[in-house]
């Protein structure tokens, strides 16, 4: 069966997943997006803070790729991520 998370400032179990019901499911469902989001603001500043110059050339190779190329790319990221999030869950 699936995990059982524990909210750390509360001493009930919740199930993981989307069927939040009440305000302070809701409230928690929203601090975790936010969590995720910082984590991805952390990740995507990794490169051009320790590489700027090579993030600059990317970015401009980036530019010149074709539409379908860069729609593979990022079809190609967001199943790698459902699936390693599946993975963990």
């Amino acid at each position: 069966m699936y995990p059982i998370l524990l909210a750390p400032d509360e001493g009930f179990r919740r199930p993981t997943g989307l069927a939040y019901t009440t305000s302070g499911d809701i409230h928690f469902m929203w601090h975790e997006l936010a969590k995720a989001f910082c984590l991805v603001l952390i990740i995507e500043g990794i490169l051009p803070f320790l590489y700027p110059n090579r993030w600059r050339e990317l970015v401009a190779s980036l530019a010149q790729t074709d539409d379908r190329v860069l729609r593979l790319i990022g079809f190609i990221s967001m199943l790698a991520g459902a699936v390693f999030l599946w993975v963990i869950k």
